[in-house]
């Protein structure tokens, strides 16, 4: 809920009980004053849940004409309301209104068609009781139209994923680019001065001296060719996908430095490419700087989707740090990270990093899933 709507929300609680007090004392003008000046619709229940009386602007909202004594289960099926996964609404709602009775307030969102224009339409809603004097005296539902909203979000969602994929298309182009370009060219170049070097007369040793080092940056170069295009786009992630990829990073800094690796994922499905290429960059990112900062022994990554989010974790015994208190991010000499955690929220994740001095680091990440194209 936006910091307005919030303000909103509490500044209405505080004029419907003044209005509820201001109508036991047959005070009607402010009361009218309450519902018409609100700029968010009102409805307000009796404690039966039949109508009482609603607002100029959510008759508006909703389309319909708010008559008192209409009830809950009427107005809710006038609206074909459904929650966002399009189930049928009107039981649910009317259930959820009579605990809303019982407890302080809840808050979701609603799907309705619009009873004038048959128009549908996105509620985001806020179910209140008002209480007197310790007495349940009425039930306000506040809402606002994010119809819009929601599409604008649905809209950005799109053009990010497309972006992503974009980028993610061209690391791979690259990847290709200078695998058929630098290290084939390398390579050849090698062989070549193997070539030289076995057609050189006995006793040139200072010739075959000067072969042997330029082999030897030769290869050099070649091997962190071959390093960058693993980085930019392990081949593993196209043909057998996340897990397989990050099963094989894992391998890779186990061989290389000699930390204990350990990969525990729950599930082999394959997801959505652009999300599983984010998702390993990330754990990439994660993994090079337990290499580089955290002089840990042990690395464990774990990762299972559920509630459709793809939630993994990249865990250290290492030395930790204090992460940034305001941004959960980690601080100076973690650049790549900061920038994973942008791309991520930009995806409508979050990355989260708990750490403290000489007690290792988890690194949690939390991606929506998107059906596959």
């Amino acid at each position: 809920m936006s910091q307005a709507f919030a303000g909103v929300l509490i500044a209405t609680g505080l004029f419907l009980l003044a209005a509820l007090t201001a109508e036991r004392d047959q005070a009607t003008r402010l009361l009218d004053a309450t519902f018409e000046r609100l700029p968010v619709g009102l409805v307000l229940l009796e404690p039966d849940l039949t109508l009482r009386r609603g607002s100029r602007n959510a008759e508006q909202l909703l389309g319909v004409q708010l008559t008192p004594g209409l009830t809950a289960p009427t107005l809710v099926r006038r609206l074909q309301m459904t929650d966002l996964a399009g189930r049928p609404w009107p039981a649910e709602g009317t259930q959820m209104l009579a605990a809303t009775r019982r407890s302080d307030a809840s808050h979701g969102e609603v799907a309705i068609t619009r009873y004038s224009t048959g128009e549908p339409v996105r509620l985001e809603y806020w179910a209140v009781p008002v209480h007197d004097n310790g007495r349940l005296a009425a039930l306000a539902l506040l809402f606002h139209d994010v119809t819009e909203l929601r599409r604008a979000e649905a809209d950005r969602e799109r053009l990010l994923g497309r972006l992503l994929r974009l980028q993610q298309d061209e690391r791979r182009q690259l990847a290709i680019g200078l695998q058929r370009e630098v290290v084939h060219g390398l390579a050849v170049t090698l062989t070549r001065l193997d070539g030289i070097q076995e057609r050189l007369p006995d006793g040139d040793d200072r010739t075959r001296r000067s072969l042997g080092r330029a082999g030897e940056a030769l290869n050099h170069s070649l091997q962190a060719t071959r390093r960058l295009i693993f980085g930019l786009r392990p081949p593993l992630l196209d043909t057998q996908g996340l897990v397989a990829a990050i099963n094989q990073q894992l391998s890779k800094v186990s061989v290389e430095t000699g930390v204990q690796t350990d990969l525990r994922w729950r599930g082999d499905e394959r997801l959505d490419a652009a999300l599983e290429a984010t998702a390993f960059r990330a754990v990439q990112e994660a993994i090079a700087n337990v290499v580089q900062h955290a002089n840990a022994s042990r690395l464990l990554v774990t990762g299972h989707v559920a509630d459709g989010l793809l939630a993994v974790e990249v865990i250290d015994d290492g030395t930790g740090f204090t992460p940034d208190t305001q941004h959960q991010a980690p601080g100076d000499g973690h650049q790549g990270m900061r920038t994973m955690s942008e791309w991520i929220q930009l995806a409508g994740g979050s990355l989260q990093v708990r750490s403290a001095p000489a007690a290792g680091t988890t690194v949690s990440i939390n991606l929506p899933i998107h059906p596959r194209p």
